[in-house]
């Protein structure tokens, strides 16, 4: 009988990878190279239900009577299939629960350790992160500064908060951190954020649609991309298909060649024409 499962099993292994060869992408494609989440891990779909129905078997065949292997070696891999999908499907179900689980309200006190440092906070930290929630709002009590703050939903807040506040550049993370420190964030509910917002001082986004991202260490150029705006914590910097190809804007005009470094600046001068950011 034993015999007789293994002869089904290359046979179901077989026609399996004969389907995935005919049906997939052509070798050295991205689809091909693509990874996904499944079962907890990154891994190659096809090739993790495959590995995951042979490993199920394996394991059904070292279990009980062989009668029992022949009659549960379907059942079983089924079984294993079936779980990739349901956590596929519960991961996805997470997201998207977080995406409409209604507005975020979070409070945090800043303690200043130089007082010189509050102007860059209040100029160009905290009008960029407004630029990453719906509303923001400070007010100063004893000297440390306290910010209330609505979030779209859960997964703005994560996003806010992501690799390390991704949306501010190296040098105004570590300035922060030689200068001051936070106390994290605790929640608020809707009542407590409108009571506190009453008599606070409304922090102003540094970007705004149809450019809402601001460059991560210059307020006075916004992007339209967050992912072009946060490139490697500085924004990218391509010259046609970005600074002079309408996905940023500036906020004065020759803030963006000004932040151009040479030889680009004097050979992009002639030629390129910067988007002005709307009023």
């Amino acid at each position: 009988m034993k015999g007789g499962v293994r002869i089904i099993l290359a046979l179901f292994i077989a026609v399996a990878r004969s389907e995935i060869h005919s049906s997939g992408p052509s070798a050295g494609s991205t689809q091909d190279k693509e990874k996904v989440v499944c079962a907890g891990r990154n891994c190659d779909r096809i090739e993790t239900d495959v590995g995951l129905n042979i490993l199920q078997v394996n394991t059904v065949q070292k279990k009980g009577p062989d009668r029992e292997d022949s009659r549960k070696v379907a059942s079983k891999v089924q079984i294993g299939v079936d779980s990739t999908v349901r956590e596929d499907a519960m991961m996805k179900s997470k997201v998207m629960h977080e995406s409409n689980s209604g507005p975020v309200f979070k409070t945090t006190t800043i303690t200043f350790n130089d007082e010189a440092f509050k102007s860059t906070m209040y100029t160009e930290i905290c009008p960029k992160a407004a630029s990453y929630m719906v509303e923001c709002y400070r007010r100063e009590v004893d000297g440390k500064c306290e910010e209330y703050m609505k979030f779209e939903n859960q997964a703005q807040f994560e996003q806010y908060i992501r690799n390390d506040f991704f949306w501010a550049s190296k040098a105004l993370l570590d300035s922060f951190r030689e200068s001051a420190t936070y106390t994290g964030y605790s929640d608020m509910n809707e009542d407590q954020f409108l009571n506190e917002k009453k008599d606070a001082e409304k922090v102003i986004a540094a970007c705004k649609e149809p450019f809402p991202f601001p460059k991560p260490d210059n307020n006075k150029i916004c992007y339209r991309d967050l992912n072009w705006a946060t490139y490697l914590r500085l924004g990218y910097w391509g010259k046609d298909n970005c600074v002079c190809g309408d996905q940023i804007c500036e906020k004065e005009a020759g803030a963006a060649l000004a932040a151009t470094q040479e030889p680009w600046r004097s050979a992009w001068q002639s030629s390129c024409t910067v988007t002005q950011c709307p009023l």
